[in-house]
């Protein structure tokens, strides 16, 4: 298999190639931030080296405190109407796979879309495994413009025809990160698209706001 030396130049290559979708990848400001208590919070749990945020992604104590931010953000209803709204400008045939901040918010984020004739579905892990092969399978089949998951559609499942992936919640974990980008990277000789959007919604997480996945990963596609 060909492995090029220049491994951030490997999804340029697999892209030309038709193999991997032509990724595009953007942010968009919600305008909403950090509490002064999870800010110091952050501070103490994120100290060291900013350059490889792999040294402190699995920390559990971070990941609590992320889940209470991501947590209280999907519960902003503001926030989520902004969200809903950006998601109506968008093309309507394109289909959008979203990671969203909590259950709850896939849930009441879907259900803002449907009322706006954008049809949706919530997957999360509460959801029936009959259920959610169902909803895949509409989406699959262009029945559903938007999927909103929280935490099951990060791997392990096949969704080809995506054209979006939009990234509500705060990721530190370059990991957590890319295994989500990666369900919209399939390109056309693979049974997927020639293009894919990857959007993040950037939330105000002030001076740690670099160490933020998105600006860990987006180098490896902002050189397409």
């Amino acid at each position: 298999m060909w492995l090029p030396k220049d491994q951030e130049g490997l999804h340029v290559r697999l892209s030309c190639d038709g193999i991997l979708a032509s990724a595009t990848i953007e942010a968009w400001d919600s305008g909403f931030g950090l509490l002064a208590a999870e800010e110091q919070r952050l501070s103490e749990l994120t100290e060291g080296p900013t350059d490889e945020p792999a040294a402190w992604e699995e920390s559990s104590a971070l990941q609590l405190l992320l889940n209470q931010i991501n947590d209280r953000f999907g519960l902003d209803q503001d926030r989520t109407e902004k969200i809903a709204s950006l998601i109506e400008k968008r093309p309507d045939d394109e289909r959008t796979l979203l990671f969203a901040n909590s259950v709850q918010h896939a849930e009441y984020l879907s259900l803002l879309l449907n009322r706006r004739g954008i049809l949706s579905a919530p997957i999360s892990g509460d959801t029936p495994t009959p259920t959610r092969r169902h909803f895949l399978a509409q989406f699959n089949r262009g029945e559903l413009r938007v999927l909103c998951n929280h935490t099951v559609l990060s791997t392990g499942f096949d969704t080809p025809k995506t054209d979006m992936i939009l990234i509500t919640r705060q990721v530190f974990s370059p990991v957590r990160y890319m295994q989500m980008v990666g369900r919209g990277l399939r390109g056309p000789r693979n049974g997927g698209t020639e293009r894919c959007t990857i959007l993040t919604v950037k939330d105000n997480f002030g001076r740690f706001g670099d160490r933020l996945a998105y600006h860990y990963c987006r180098r490896f596609f902002e050189a397409e």
